[in-house]
């Protein structure tokens, strides 16, 4: 099934892109974090494992106000496939792929305008974000950036591939951790809150997760993962660009 928001024949040049499945509080929670630059943001690409009807009505609930471009498509185990989806069906210059369980930092997302003009000045391809990814004490989430020091068991940062320029040349591999290939240009922001992927959840989540995830390692990496990387190991020349913040 496959539903898009008229085109207002405007030039696109942010795309947000999001897989989703049944994470209906924290999809809310992304899209809310999303209004500082709802200006900005020229549409909202959701990939979707056929989740339940409630999040299919939220989804529908939110498509009054955003241009949002909803699929479904089974993720049948590969996150990398999924991805690949994604950034297929999108049309803007700049891809910014935020998990339905991240808020982003504000700083981030209202300065995604700048952060394109300067990746295509300077032959940037992709950016690093830092992720804090933090475990609480309570066993029932809410909303991220209620949570504080008193409130954690455990956090730890991160870096994400999750900024990159809409070129044919980069692909995700891997079933899971799926990395990205294909990229000179890169930029890492540092690990700081003003650029950071809020990441929280409960410990009896971490643990359903990392079950979910063990599964994927049990099996062979797929025929796309093996000859791509045979391919790319030989020539990746990842170019580490040392800047300021841009935004």
């Amino acid at each position: 099934m496959t539903q898009s928001c008229p085109s207002t024949g405007a030039a696109v040049s942010i795309s947000i892109a999001v897989l989703t499945h049944n994470e209906t509080r924290e999809f809310k929670w992304l899209m809310g974090s999303l209004e500082v630059a709802k200006e900005l943001i020229d549409e909202i690409v959701i990939v979707d494992d056929y989740s339940d009807v409630e999040f299919l009505d939220v989804v529908q609930s939110f498509k009054v106000d955003w241009p949002i471009k909803f699929f479904q498509r089974r993720l049948n185990k590969n996150f990398a496939a999924q991805r690949n989806f994604a950034k297929s069906q999108c049309t803007g210059r700049l891809i910014f792929f935020p998990d339905a369980d991240e808020i982003p930092s504000a700083r981030i997302l209202v300065g995604l305008p700048t952060l394109l003009a300067w990746m295509e000045s300077n032959d940037v391809d992709v950016c690093y974000l830092p992720r804090l990814n933090i475990v609480t004490r309570e066993e029932e989430i809410r909303d991220p950036p209620t949570v504080t020091p008193k409130d954690t068991i455990f956090s730890s940062w991160e870096d994400q591939v999750r900024i990159l320029r809409n070129l044919s040349k980069l692909k995700f591999v891997k079933r899971i951790d799926e990395g990205l290939y294909g990229f000179e240009g890169v930029y890492r922001f540092p690990q700081s809150q003003d650029f950071a992927l809020l990441h929280v959840k409960t410990q009896s989540r971490v643990s359903r997760q990392n079950a979910f995830y063990r599964s994927f390692r049990a099996r062979r990496m797929t025929k796309l993962w093996n000859s791509f990387a045979k391919r790319t190991f030989r020539i990746e020349r990842p170019r580490p660009i040392s800047f300021p913040p841009p935004v």
